[in-house]
């Protein structure tokens, strides 16, 4: 048999087997979901005067949202099986597979393909560490925390919303960063944001023969409120967010795991770069950095940033602009979408910082 239909077998097998494992969870979340609805109206018949009841009412809501996005989560961690073995049976072995499109490196643990490998490379440009330092830098989140309470099992932030489409299409990161700013206190409108501290710069070019832009590890390329617009890193984003608080980390090498113990636990909010939907990141276009025209750079056609907002033992909750308020990700898809993308993040200490 050869490796095409090894990798079909496993594929189909794999289908087969999270269907009937999708069918048993369906069937016990359900049961669980209605003892949480009854949990849920019995504490609405008392009065609800503590955080806790809150709280616990809050993740109920969004654990019976939950339900809906399990099929979502399915047929995400099916493509993600499916392309991770194939590609690794494939481009690992025998040398095929499509060369356009990202790529598992053989034997890599953490999944990430090629197309992170050039995410880290952009993070690891010259000159970007001191700009990092001048942000207190935490490579792997682990600054000492003011409160050293340990961290509870599950926590969730009550983050404004603020919802991306129409306005904004390609916005992401500066509504997330609103997002997070309006609940640190600090007044200010997503237009506000763009116009006078979102670093800009050109969008996809051409000079001569060569597509220019500006790299998204300096600026955004384009406008925020086109569809043509792109994204812009963690690292410009912090510079901007500095600006206007005094709580900004920028972070790279941690896991949302971390994020969550380490900061979301204590009231921190966390933006987060991940991929839309989750899915696994795609080659869009291949330009080159107007500043250092030999330098090439691989735009990603759905990356996204969304504001970590809270955990429980199932679920990482976010604010996500083009989904809503607090939705439930899956653990372990949301951890390697955030792997894929750099691992990059901006937390902001709303315990010690202020307002600027």
């Amino acid at each position: 048999m050869s490796k095409k239909q090894e990798a079909a077998v496993a594929a189909v097998a794999a289908v087969t087997a999270v269907a009937a494992a999708t069918a048993d969870v369906a069937s016990e979340e359900h049961a669980a979901q209605d003892a949480d609805i009854e949990g849920v109206e019995s504490k609405e018949a008392a009065p609800a005067t503590t955080e806790k009841t809150a709280l616990a009412a809050a993740l109920a809501e969004q654990r019976l949202i939950a339900v809906l996005q399990r099929c979502i989560a399915v047929i995400v961690t099916v493509d993600l099986f499916v392309g991770m073995y194939f590609l690794a049976n494939t481009d690992a072995q025998t040398g095929e597979g499509n060369t356009t499109s990202p790529t598992v490196s053989a034997g890599s643990g953490d999944g990430l393909n090629s197309l992170s490998a050039s995410i880290f490379a952009h993070a690891s440009q010259p000159g970007l560490a001191e700009r990092a330092s001048a942000l207190e830098h935490l490579p792997a989140v682990t600054a000492a925390l003011a409160d050293p309470t340990p961290a509870p099992a599950e926590a969730l932030l009550d983050v404004p919303f603020i919802a991306q489409l129409p306005q904004w299409p390609s916005g992401c990161e500066s509504v997330a960063a609103v997002m997070a700013l309006d609940y640190a206190g600090v007044d200010i409108s997503v237009a506000d944001f763009v116009g006078n501290y979102l670093p800009r710069g050109n969008a996809p070019y051409y000079s001569g023969d060569r597509l220019l832009s500006v790299n998204p590890i300096k600026a955004f390329p384009g406008d925020p409120a086109s569809a043509d617009g792109w994204y812009i890193f963690a690292l410009p984003m912090s510079e901007a967010l500095s600006k206007l608080h005094s709580g900004v980390y920028y972070s790279t090498g941690g896991t949302l795991d971390d994020l969550c113990r380490q900061r979301v636990a204590h009231g921190e909010p966390v933006l987060v770069w991940i991929t839309s939907n989750l899915s696994r990141p795609y080659l869009q276009l291949t330009v080159y950095d107007e500043d250092e025209p030999d330098t090439e750079l691989q735009f990603i056609g759905n990356a996204h940033c969304v504001v970590l907002v809270g955990y429980d033992a199932e679920y990482f909750y976010v604010n996500d602009p083009l989904s809503g308020k607090a939705v439930a990700y899956p653990r372990e898809t949301a951890e390697l979408a955030f792997q894929w993308m750099g691992a990059q993040a901006i937390i902001l200490d709303t315990t010690t910082g202020r307002p600027k």
